[in-house]
C-alpha cells in the first residue's frame, strides 16, 4: 500500500532546499501554511542562504515614484516583514531613491543586507550613494551589466552625510563583483571613486568587463601617466588603474577573477609579480584568449603558492607573430 506524500516526512535540509527555488514573496506566503514550515522560513539558517529577489514587471506606477511597480512592492514587503532578509538581488530594474517612501524603506531593511546584487539595472550616482549608506553592514556588493551613470562630468552635489556613510560601507566590503560591465557604468573614474575606498577587499572580479591592457590605446587616455590614479577617465577601464589599486589596496586580496578578459601574457606575468598581493591564492583566467600556455606555467612558477584557474581549450600553444599588428 502506497503511503501518502506528507511534507512532514522532509528534512529540515531538504525544505531548506526547496524553499531557495522559490522568489522571495512565495516563500512568504509558504511560511503561513503551518508552524513547521513557519519556523524554517524564519530560521538563521535558511535567511542565511536565501536571496530576495526582485526583477522588473514593466508596469509603472505613478509619477510621485515614476518606477517599476516590483520595485514599490519589494520596498514596502521588505519594510513591514518580520524577516532580516540579508541577500538582496534586483534584476533589471531602474533603481531610484528619491521618494521619501523609498528612503523610509531603505532606512527600516537596509541594516540587515549583507549583500547586495544589482543585475541589468540602472542607478545614477546619487542614488548609488544614497543606497549604500542605508547598509552600514554590506560586505558584498555585486553589479553586474549595470549602468552606474557615475562620471565624472555629472557635476552633482552628493549630501555630505550619505557620502560619508557611503564610504564607511565601502571600506567594508570584503567581496566586489563587477562581472559582465562591458560598456556603460564601468570605467577608470568609477573604478577610482568607487573600488578605490575599498581598502578591505578579499575577493575582486573583473571577468568580462572591457579592459584595456595595451599601453599604447591607454596613452590615448592620459597624457601623463601619473594622472591616471589622480584625473581618472570617464571613457575606459584600463588596466594602469587597476594595477594601481592592485599595488596600493590589495594587501587583503585573496581571489581574482579575470575571466574572459583581453588579458595579455605580460600583463598576466606583471600581474602575479606585484609584491604587495601576499595574500592572494587564487587567480581565475578561464577563456581569456591572448594568453599562451607556457606564460601560464611561467606564471606558477613565479608565484606557486597561487591557484591559477584556467581552461586550456581558450588558450594558444604559441604566440602568432604574423597576426600581430602595431
Amino acid at each position: 500500500m502506497e503511503q501518502s506524500a506528507d511534507i512532514n516526512r522532509l528534512p529540515d535540509e531538504v525544505i531548506v532546499r526547496i524553499l531557495q527555488q522559490l522568489p522571495a514573496i512565495e516563500v512568504l506566503n509558504t511560511a503561513l501554511v503551518c508552524k513547521r514550515l513557519f519556523y524554517i522560513a524564519n530560521s538563521e539558517k535558511f535567511m542565511n542562504k536565501i536571496t530576495f529577489t526582485v526583477k522588473c514587471t514593466n508596469e509603472k506606477v505613478d509619477d510621485e515614484y515614476n518606477c517599476d511597480l516590483a520595485y514599490i512592492n519589494c520596498i514596502e514587503c521588505l519594510k513591514q516583514s518580520s524577516r532580516n532578509f540579508k541577500h538582496i538581488k534586483f534584476c533589471s530594474l531602474s533603481l531610484t531613491m528619491y521618494s521619501d517612501f523609498i528612503q523610509r524603506g531603505w532606512a527600516v531593511f537596509g541594516a540587515n543586507i549583507a549583500s547586495l546584487q544589482l543585475k541589468e539595472c540602472s542607478v545614477n550616482d546619487i542614488d548609488f550613494v544614497k543606497m549604500l549608506s542605508f547598509c552600514p553592514n554590506l560586505t558584498e556588493l555585486r553589479l553586474n551589466d549595470t549602468i552606474h551613470y557615475y562620471k565624472s562630468k555629472s557635476n552633482r552635489v552628493y549630501d555630505k552625510q550619505d557620502f560619508e556613510k557611503c564610504l564607511q560601507t565601502l571600506t567594508k566590503l570584503k567581496i566586489f563583483d563587477l562581472s559582465g560591465n562591458r560598456s556603460f557604468g564601468l570605467s577608470d573614474y568609477f573604478f577610482v571613486n568607487v573600488v578605490g575606498k575599498c581598502a578591505n577587499l578579499q575577493e575582486l572580479n573583473v571577468s568580462g568587463c572591457k579592459i584595456l591592457f595595451h599601453t599604447g590605446i591607454i596613452r590615448r587616455f592620459y597624457f601623463n601617466s601619473s594622472d591616471q590614479w589622480s584625473k581618472p577617465t570617464d571613457y575606459a577601464f584600463t588596466y594602469s588603474v587597476l594595477r594601481h589599486f592592485l599595488t596600493n589596496f590589495g594587501a587583503n586580496l585573496k581571489r581574482l577573477n579575470f575571466n574572459r578578459t583581453a588579458l595579455t601574457n605580460q600583463s598576466l606575468l606583471d600581474l602575479l609579480s606585484i609584491s604587495t598581493l601576499t595574500n592572494l591564492t587564487y587567480l581565475s583566467i578561464e577563456q581569456c584568449k591572448n594568453l599562451t600556455v607556457d606564460v601560464v606555467e611561467d606564471g606558477r612558477t613565479l608565484r606557486p603558492e597561487v591557484k591559477i584557474n584556467l581552461n586550456h581549450h581558450y588558450f594558444k600553444k604559441e604566440l602568432i607573430m604574423s597576426k600581430c599588428t602595431s
